[in-house]
């Protein structure tokens, strides 16, 4: 398959992905059951995620660079991210050492395992995009091999 065939199936693809966030987004924003909302949103974000990954192998195949100025604003966001992901992980920890119910606690410790991996994420990123346009392609392959489980 040529570089073009891959891009358009690729484009195509995010069409679907995004017409599916906006008609499953709907039916959440209508229910009233908790429980729907959770699981169905699950799929808006699964949804969500394969758009942000098809366009991301599309400029990673393309060779996009993020630009300086791109840089230094993603920088500065990375960087309050990570102060809001420690006082999450503080949190969460707080409540789970608090849950008595093994079926609340275990539903809980699900929770801090994803927040100590975003904040070890985030770690990742900021060093990424600190180092710009020295991380090679493979360094960025390497990277979302590492973090697959995001995806």
């Amino acid at each position: 398959m040529s570089r073009d065939e891959l891009m358009k199936l690729l484009k195509d693809q995010i069409t679907v992905e995004q017409s599916t966030v906006d008609s499953v987004s709907k039916t959440v924003r209508r229910s009233k059951n908790s429980l729907v909302r959770l699981l169905l949103h699950g799929l808006v974000l699964g949804s969500m995620k394969h758009v942000d990954m098809l366009q991301a192998l599309i400029d990673m195949v393309s060779g996009k660079v993020v630009s300086e100025v791109e840089t230094y604003e993603i920088r500065k966001e990375i960087d309050g991210h990570v102060k809001n992901e420690v006082e999450m992980l503080r949190r969460i920890e707080e409540i789970v050492s608090k849950a008595k119910d093994e079926k609340v606690k275990g539903f809980l410790e699900n929770i801090l395992r994803d927040e100590r991996k975003h904040h070890e994420m985030l770690g990742d990123l900021l060093s990424i995009v600190v180092r710009g346009a020295q991380v090679s392609d493979e360094e960025l392959w390497q990277v979302l091999g590492r973090w697959d489980w995001l995806f």
